[in-house]
């Protein structure tokens, strides 16, 4: 994201949010307590904030 968010950062957007979307379907797969989408966010959010 560094380097090529520099020349190309609105490219990047829809690539990454596709990214975290299979993420978070992963989460909520693998974790049965986060099935439900509003707990998987905050898990996600929680995640990627630091």
């Amino acid at each position: 994201m560094q380097y090529y968010g520099a020349f190309y950062r609105s490219a990047l957007y829809p690539l990454l949010s596709r990214i975290n979307s299979y993420l978070v379907r992963w989460i909520r797969k693998k974790h049965k307590r986060l099935r439900g989408m509003k707990k998987a966010m905050k898990c996600w959010h929680g995640v990627t904030s630091g």
